[in-house]
């Protein structure tokens, strides 16, 4: 499989995960929230796509994921994973 098709195919990947997990809902709650940060990171450091492509993906604004990047690194901080 070619370096585009693989980068589709895992593209999707993420996108149903999110639509399954409800992650682009308004919802605040921790257990919608640390998933969020969690994909935004993964997302903008192991990856080429932009913040703004990040943000459509979760239906979000690119602010929102900075945000969000700040919040996963606190987070990681605070449980010493």
């Amino acid at each position: 499989m070619n370096k585009p098709l693989k980068a589709v195919v895992r593209l999707d990947a993420v996108y149903k995960l999110i639509e399954e997990m409800n992650l682009t809902s308004r919802c605040r709650k921790n257990e919608y929230i640390i998933p969020r940060c969690i994909l935004y990171n993964i997302l903008y450091h192991k990856s080429t796509i932009s913040l703004q492509s990040i943000g459509r993906l979760f239906k979000k604004n690119h602010a929102t994921i900075i945000n969000g990047l700040k919040k996963y690194d606190a987070y990681m901080i605070c449980t010493d994973i």
